[in-house]
């Protein structure tokens, strides 16, 4: 869905490539559990659903700006490293305290060209161990693969392609 690089360490979230989810580990699962979750795997959006339920349900947001959440004493604060945050600022909490290098979660990114060619849209998904990179068309990202090119994003070996359809 998005332009994106996630970095996720082994002992928070694993990752499947596969089907672009990713299946918390235990201190956040707990988390998302008592926000009413059922599943293992989830999408990001879907974390973020449930991390937001949790925020609501135990009234942690700050009553005069609810965009601040107070979690000094809860799991939530424990597992991010924090006593409050923004969540005008989600990008930040992902990032710094989960763990994760988000590099451009706009939507309106998606709509930007190939970054080769410049024509066609960014449906060439480039994956290199635990990470991905949603820079180029499908065209030219399977061109960079076939002559073992590295990743225009970050350098890595690229080991697979998919195509991402945007729905």
């Amino acid at each position: 869905f998005c332009r994106c690089s996630l970095f996720i360490p082994p002992d928070s979230i694993a990752i499947s490539l596969s089907l672009l989810q990713v299946q918390p580990k235990a201190p956040l699962l707990q988390i998302l559990r008592v926000a009413g979750a059922q599943e293992d795997v989830f999408t990001l959006k879907e974390v973020m659903h449930y991390l937001g339920q949790y925020i609501m349900g135990k009234q942690l947001y700050d009553k005069q700006r609810q965009h601040i959440v107070h979690c000094q004493d809860d799991p939530l604060g424990e597992l991010l490293e924090v006593e409050s945050f923004s969540v005008k600022n989600p990008r930040y909490s992902i990032q710094e305290n989960l763990g994760m290098e988000v590099e451009d979660v706009r939507p309106e990114a998606l709509l930007e060209p190939c970054k080769l060619c410049r024509v066609r849209p960014r449906n060439g998904n480039i994956i290199h161990g635990p990470t991905a990179h949603l820079l180029t068309c499908f065209p030219c990202a399977r061109r960079l693969h076939k002559f073992q090119a590295p990743c225009p994003g970050c350098g890595k070996i690229i080991q697979k392609v998919i195509k991402i359809f945007i729905l």
